[in-house]
């Protein structure tokens, strides 16, 4: 009976044993593993030494923003890993952290695509009390502006502007302050997921 019952341990451990090293094998080949392009590996936290290469970088093609704005909107495609700098606060952009760490941009990168945001704000319509029909207050959308550059080429692209969330449909104003009825998405993860999803690669 004990053999019988140790005959059946060394049966289940070897079955478990089996199971490991399958899925071990998987893991390292790929096979049976799905994912999508933001959930892979998250992208690796830059270090100073990264930020002041990167700000040389777009310091070096920054004159290039009057060129790209000069050639208006033009269809983009990304060329290599991104780099998404804004320009009004001088650093790398939240935005960048949100993209797949295959669009990370390393020192050892033949090819990259510059994108220098600045924002801009549009009118898309009016609040209005349903009381008086009065004007309350503007309902605006942030567009994000790219002037998009290549590197190490230095090659001006042109303009890409992508729209932010649209503003919420009602609005409640208490005590003077508006409040947002609907919750709106991401501005950041808005962008970020139209650079990934709508932009072609090369």
């Amino acid at each position: 009976m004990k053999d019988l019952k140790y005959l059946l341990f060394l049966v289940a451990v070897l079955c478990v044993y089996g199971l490991w090293q399958h899925n071990s094998q998987n893991r390292g080949s790929g096979e049976g593993i799905t994912t999508t392009e933001t959930d892979q590996v998250a992208p690796p936290i830059a270090t100073d030494q990264d930020l002041i290469q990167q700000r040389a970088t777009v310091a070096d093609v920054w004159p290039l923003m009057e060129t790209c704005k000069r050639m208006g909107q033009k269809p983009v495609v990304i060329q290599g890993t991104v780099l998404v700098w804004d320009m009004e606060s001088g650093m790398v952009s939240p935005i960048q952290g949100m993209l797949p760490a295959m669009l990370q941009p390393a020192s050892s990168d033949l090819h990259m695509t510059i994108f220098m945001l600045t924002k801009r704000s549009e009118v898309v319509g009016n609040y209005v009390n349903r009381a008086n029909k009065e004007n309350i207050s503007s309902a605006t959308q942030v567009w994000a502006d790219f002037a998009v550059v290549y590197w190490p080429e230095k090659r001006a692209i042109g303009m890409c502007s992508i729209p932010g969330p649209p503003p919420s449909q009602t609005i409640t104003v208490r005590n003077g302050s508006r409040v947002e009825d609907h919750k709106q998405p991401d501005w950041n993860s808005t962008i970020a997921t139209y650079i990934i999803y709508n932009l072609p690669r090369r």
